[in-house]
């Protein structure tokens, strides 16, 4: 992950003996070596090397838990964790996020495929998750802008307003109301929130939890020994160094066309 990342807040690291459960309700203590496609991973099972189809599995590790401030959640509901406060920056429109950290390079992220982006989560773990799992869940979500002291503005973002150096993300967001636009301070925003269309779990064939409390719903996972491509099931393609994923992969969870746990996320 991104050299901003804060591996205190591991839970586990893939180097790790952890629970491998498989699909006949049998399981052993197993080290994840490779995450070499969608199809197959490579462990170290008691003691030898094993290659197992992803369809055999349900799942691995400890569930992994936001140590951010920040998060953007995902419209096919995987959730991008931030240490840093998020902002927005055009990108040629005005329908970009932006993280300031992450899985290698950074990515534009369309506002189509993010259901709420938390500059500030509650101080609470539980609660933490809790308005996380509520941002991707709750189908009556309306657009809104939550402000740090509680108050909440139905509407709709505008383009945000562009800090003065032009390369930085920007200062201020802006948000139409009834009552008209206003102009309001980035560290003043709590969450934002849109009402994105869900994206289908149809497609999804893995979850991979990291040690900052990202979750990604995979499509495919690509790797060439080398550089490792992750396809959400959103659309959204993150890459970075097999090295750098592997150090930060906390847990995994197999999905099939009859077993799909996104209310868990």
């Amino acid at each position: 992950l991104g050299s901003n990342v804060q591996h205190a807040v591991a839970e586990t690291t893939a180097s790790q003996a952890r629970t491998l459960q498989f699909d006949d309700g049998t399981q052993a203590m197993a080290v994840l070596r490779d995450l070499r496609s969608i199809e197959e991973i490579d462990w170290e099972i008691e003691g030898g090397p094993k290659r197992l189809p992803t369809t055999k599995l349900l799942a691995w590790g400890r569930r992994a838990r936001l140590g951010s401030r920040g998060a953007i959640v995902l419209s096919d509901g995987s959730v991008f964790a931030t240490e840093e406060p998020l902002a927005f920056q055009p990108a040629g429109d005005a329908s970009t996020v932006w993280p300031r950290d992450g899985l290698g390079t950074p990515a534009n992220w369309s506002r189509s495929k993010v259901r709420a982006v938390f500059a500030k989560l509650p101080v609470d773990r539980n609660e933490r998750e809790r308005v996380v799992i509520d941002a991707f869940a709750n189908s009556e979500q309306e657009e809104s802008l939550e402000l740090a002291n509680g108050d909440r503005v139905v509407g709709q973002w505008q383009e945000p307003v562009t800090a003065a150096s032009g390369n930085e993300p920007a200062a201020n967001v802006r948000w139409k109301s009834r009552a008209g636009t206003i102009e309001v301070p980035w560290d003043r925003v709590r969450c934002l929130r849109f009402r994105t269309k869900l994206h289908s779990s149809a497609d999804a064939r893995l979850i991979v939890g990291f040690n900052d409390g990202s979750k990604f719903v995979l499509r495919s996972l690509q790797s060439d020994g080398e550089r490792m491509e992750l396809e959400l099931v959103c659309g959204l393609r993150l890459r970075a160094s097999v090295e750098s994923v592997m150090d930060a992969v906390v847990s995994i969870e197999s999905l099939s066309t009859d077993r799909v746990y996104l209310s868990d996320l």
